[in-house]
C-alpha cells in the first residue's frame, strides 16, 4: 500500500466512465475538488496505473493525451510527466545504491512503481475549495484518437491515487504529499475466457476413491503493464488472469474415453465437481474437458493410483503448493488481502502455500512494503484461520529481503504461536548470522529465492544448515540451477558463484523447491512446490521440506520418483567407493518428455532420450568417486525437460563416503 499520510478533508475526486475494459479506445476524466486552498507553488499529484497505455502530454494529437484544465479562470496551472529518476536498467544494477538514496532522501520517494504520475502545479493565484481540476487521459478535443486499456493482469479492480502538497513545501511525511481518503475506483470489465485450466490430484489413494476436479477459467492475457516487472519477470504465467466468468455445459472424458457431461451453472471462474472412479486404471490417467460452445479443450495433469508408486514413495501422497506469495502492494495499484491469495489457492486446487510479503521497517519509493504489527497480526491470523487438515495446509511466513551482504530468503514458521517479525533494516537482525540466531529455538526454517541474480541474489559465504535446508531454484524470475541452464533469468546472473550449484558445490545439503515468487495473484501457476507427504497436515508437510522430500517445477505437475539404492530424495544414504549406485528414475509427464538428465556433482552422467509422458528406468554408476570433481563429496539430482519446455528438478540425494566426506573449508559464515 502507499505510504502518504490520508487526510480526509482534503478534497474529493471521482472518474467517468467508471469502467473500462482491456482493449477498449476511449477517454477517461479524472476530477478533483480540493476542500483546502492550495497555494501557488502547490501541487496535485494523479498517478493513472499502468493499464493505461502510453499517457502523454507531448503531441494533443496522439494516443494517449493527458490535458489537465481548472474551472477557475484566475488559476494558471502546469502539468508534468514525473520522469522516473531511474531507468529500468539503472533499476535493475543498482537497487541496493536506490535504496540507500531513498532512506535519506525522501524526494525521491515521489517516483512511483505503481503508475505513470502527473504532477499538477499552481503557478499563478491559488487553487480555492470547491475549483475543480480536471484531468483527461486520452484527450480526443484537439483531433487525438484517445487512450487505449491495455490487457490487465490487475483482477478486478485499480484505484487512481491523488496526493496533494497544498504549499509546495514538501512537509508531509515520507513523500512530501498527503493523500485523499477516498480515491476514484476504475472497475475493469474481466475478459471472456480463452483458456480452460483442469487440475486434479496426482495421487488417488485406491480405485474406489472419487476424482475431485477443478476447471479454472482463464483470460490468456500474460502481459505485465509494470514497466519493473516486464523487466525482471522472465516467466509470467502462460494462462494470465482468471476470466470474468464460466458458465458452460462440458463433456469429460477418461483416458480419451467418453464418460459423461456436467453443466457448470453459475457464472464463475472457478468450478468443482467429482468423477466417481468406475474405470480401470492404467499406467497413467488424465481427464480431458471439452466445451464445444465456446470450443475450449483441456486436458488434465496426470494421475495414478497409490499402489503404483515405487517402493520409497509408497507410503506417500504428492501434495503442490506455492510457498513465495507476494501481495503486489509494490507493483500493484490494488493488493488482495492474504486471505483473497489462500481463497484463490484453494479455488485452484492447491494443497498448500504461504503468504510471503516483505518485511521492512523504512518505506521504499511511495509505496509501503512493510509488515507492521496490525498487518502481521492479519496475515498469521489468515494462515490460521485457512488451515484444514486434511485439505489445506499454511504456514505463517515473509520475506526477509537483506541485499548487502546474504540476498533475499523468506522465513517460514510451522505455527503461529512462535512466529515473529525480524526484518532486516533492525539493527538487531541486520545480517543472515543475526536472523538465524533470533530464529534458533523455534519451528522455523529460511529459503532462499532467485539465488543467482546478481542484485538480490545469494552470497553463499552465509548460510545455516540447521535452518536453511532448501533453496528455491526457479520462481517468474527464472532458472537458478547453473552455468548454461535452460529458462535463465533476464536480470543479471553470476552462476558461477550465486548459483544453486554453486551452493552444492561448497558442500551444502539443500533441497530444491520452485515458487511463482507472484506479483499479480498468479498463485502457482508459474512454478509450484511438489512435496512427498505422508498427510496433509502443517506437521507432516513441514517434516517432508525438512527433510527435502521434495521438488520444483515451472508450473506443470509433473510427477517424478526418483531414489539410489531404494531411498528417496533428499535422503543422505550411507556408500562405500567401491559399491555401484543403482539410480531408479520414473517421471510422469504434462507432455511427451524430450529429456532426463542424471546430474552427478553438477556435472551431467547420464541424459536419458523421452519420447513418450512416461519414462522409467534405472541408470547404474559404478565408476569410483575418488576421481570426480567435488569429491569426496557426492551428490545427484535429476532434471526433466519436457518437449514444451516445461521443467522439474528433483532435490538431491548424497552419499555419505564416511569420514572422507567430511569438509574442511577455510573463511566464510558456515554455521
Amino acid at each position: 500500500m502507499r505510504i502518504e499520510v490520508v487526510k480526509k478533508k482534503f478534497g474529493f475526486a471521482k472518474i467517468n466512465p467508471e469502467v473500462a475494459t482491456p482493449g477498449q479506445t476511449g477517454c477517461w476524466t479524472v476530477t478533483f475538488k480540493p476542500q483546502i486552498k492550495i497555494e501557488v507553488g502547490g501541487e496535485i499529484r494523479f498517478t493513472l496505473p499502468f493499464l493505461f497505455d502510453s499517457p502523454q502530454i507531448i503531441d494533443p494529437k496522439g494516443s494517449g493525451y493527458v490535458s489537465v484544465s481548472c474551472d477557475n479562470p484566475n488559476c494558471l496551472l502546469q502539468i508534468e510527466k514525473e520522469q522516473p529518476w531511474f531507468t529500468q536498467k539503472e533499476f535493475m544494477h543498482s537497487l541496493t545504491k536506490l535504496m540507500k538514496i531513498v532512506k535519506n532522501d525522501i524526494s525521491k520517494r515521489v517516483t512511483s512503481p505503481v503508475g505513470t504520475n502527473f504532477r499538477v502545479k499552481v503557478l499563478k493565484n491559488p487553487l480555492e475549495p470547491g475549483n475543480t481540476i480536471t484531468l483527461i487521459y486520452g484527450d480526443t478535443s484537439q483531433g487525438g484518437p484517445g487512450g487505449r486499456i491495455l490487457p490487465s493482469r490487475e483482477r478486478e479492480w485499480v484505484n487512481i491515487y491523488i496526493t496533494v502538497d497544498p504549499d509546495g513545501k514538501r512537509k508531509a511525511p515520507h513523500t512530501g504529499f498527503y493523500r485523499i481518503s477516498d480515491l476514484p475506483v476504475l472497475k475493469i470489465n474481466p475478459n471472456r475466457p480463452k483458456m480452460l485450466k483442469v487440475v486434479v490430484p496426482s495421487i488417488i489413494d485406491d480405485e474406489k476413491s472419487s476424482i475431485p476436479v477443478h476447471i479454472i477459467a482463464y483470460d490468456g492475457l500474460t502481459l505485465h503493464q509494470n514497466p519493473i516487472l516486464t523487466t525482471i519477470l522472465s516467466y509470467p504465467s502462460k494462462y494470465g488472469k482468471l476470466a470474468s466468468g464460466y458458465q458452460a455445459e462440458i463433456e469429460y472424458e477418461l483416458n480419451g474415453e467418453k464418460r459423461g457431461k456436467v453443466k457448470l451453472r453459475k457464472n464463475k471462474p472457478v468450478h468443482s465437481f467429482q468423477i466417481d472412479s468406475v474405470f480401470t486404471y492404467k499406467k497413467f490417467n488424465f481427464i480431458t474437458v471439452i466445451d464445444k460452445e465456446n470450443s475450449l479443450i483441456a486436458k488434465s495433469n496426470p494421475f495414478i493410483l497409490k499402489t503404483q508408486l515405487s517402493p520409497p514413495y509408497k507410503s506417500y501422497n504428492l501434495y503442490w503448493g506455492d510457498l513465495h506469495i507476494m501481495d503486489g502492494a509494490f507493483f500493484a495499484t490494488q493488493a488482495w488481502k492474504p486471505q483473497n491469495y489462500y481463497q484463490y489457492a484453494i479455488d485452484t486446487g492447491l494443497n498448500f502455500a504461504a503468504v510471503t510479503d516483505i518485511c521492512r521497517e523504512t518505506p521504499l519509493f511511495d509505496v509501503d512494503t512493510k509488515i507492521n504489527r496490525r498487518e502481521w497480526e492479519n496475515i498469521k491470523a489468515a494462515s490460521y484461520k485457512f488451515y484444514q487438515p486434511g485439505k489445506f495446509v499454511t504456514f505463517p511466513a515473509y520475506e526477509y529481503n537483506e541485499r548487502f551482504s546474504g540476498g533475499d530468503r523468506n522465513v517460514y514458521f510451522l505455527n503461529e504461536e512462535e512466529a515473529e517479525l525480524y526484518c532486516w533494516d533492525n539493527p538487531q537482525f541486520s545480517t543472515p548470522k543475526k536472523l538465524w540466531a533470533a530464529l534458533k529455538n523455534k519451528k522455523a526454517m529460511t529459503i532462499p529465492h532467485h539465488p543467482a541474480c546478481i542484485l538480490i541474489g545469494q552470497n553463499w559465504d552465509h548460510h545455516c544448515p540447521e535452518l536453511q535446508r532448501l533453496v528455491e531454484i526457479y520462481s517468474e524470475w527464472g532458472n537458478s540451477e547453473g552455468p548454461g541452464c535452460e529458462r535463465p533469468m533476464k536480470v543479471p546472473t553470476d552462476y558461477i558463484n550465486r548459483s544453486v550449484q554453486s551452493a552444492l558445490a561448497r558442500g551444502y545439503k539443500l533441497g530444491f523447491l520452485a515458487s511463482s515468487d507472484t506479483h499479480s495473484g498468479d498463485v502457482g501457476e508459474a512454478a509450484l512446490a511438489a512435496v512427498w507427504a505422508e498427510e496433509l497436515t502443517r506437521e507432516k508437510v513441514w517434516e517432508a521440506l525438512w527433510k527435502r522430500h521434495c521438488y520444483g517445477t515451472t508450473g506443470a505437475r509433473i510427477i517424478v520418483e526418483f531414489s539410489i539404492n531404494g531411498y528417496m530424495m533428499g535422503e543422505e544414504i550411507p556408500g562405500r567407493r567401491d559399491e555401484k549406485r543403482t539410480v531408479f528414475i520414473k517421471v510422469i509427464g504434462t507432455d511427451k518428455i524430450k529429456r532426463i538428465d542424471v546430474i552427478r556433482n553438477n556435472e551431467l552422467l547420464y541424459s536419458h532420450k523421452g519420447c513418450k509422458q512416461m519414462e522409467e528406468f534405472e541408470y547404474v554408476d559404478r565408476e569410483d568417486p575418488v576421481n570426480l570433481p567435488l569429491y569426496p563429496i557426492l551428490f545427484y539430482y535429476i532434471r526433466v525437460i519436457q518437449i514444451d519446455r516445461e521443467i522439474a528438478w528433483s532435490s538431491p540425494i548424497w552419499i555419505n563416503l564416511g569420514k572422507n566426506s567430511l569438509i574442511k573449508r577455510s573463511g566464510g559464515e558456515l554455521q
